[in-house]
């Protein structure tokens, strides 16, 4: 991925008019909003072993999307919430999350 914001590659000013109205496009979707709430949350959370969120941390973020009603009575992991687990595996495929030793940081942006 690149730092640097698409318009700023452009070299016209009317492809930089049109890579700003992309941009706006791509955030006013809804999983991108997803995304960046998954990120902002999760960023230097404790990672289990296997890369994934803690049970209560997982809950919290069940809670925070909204999926709170799909929360069981005892969560041992974050695969019981499949909701958190599939949305935290996509922000891991996407490299927006990534784990480094015992906590999940964001990734390169």
């Amino acid at each position: 991925m690149l730092d640097t914001p698409l318009a700023e590659l452009m070299e016209s000013d009317e492809d930089r008019a049109h890579a700003e109205q992309l941009t706006r496009e791509a955030l006013a979707v809804p999983a991108m909003g997803r995304l960046g709430k998954v990120v902002a949350f999760v960023d230097g959370r404790l990672a289990t072993q296997a890369g994934n969120l803690k049970a209560p941390d997982a809950v919290a973020l069940a809670r925070l999307l909204r999926a709170g009603a799909d929360v069981p009575g005892v969560v041992r992991s974050m695969d019981d919430l499949p909701s958190v687990a599939h949305v935290v595996r996509w922000a891991n495929a996407a490299e927006l999350l990534t784990a480094r030793a015992t906590k999940i940081v964001a990734g390169l942006r």
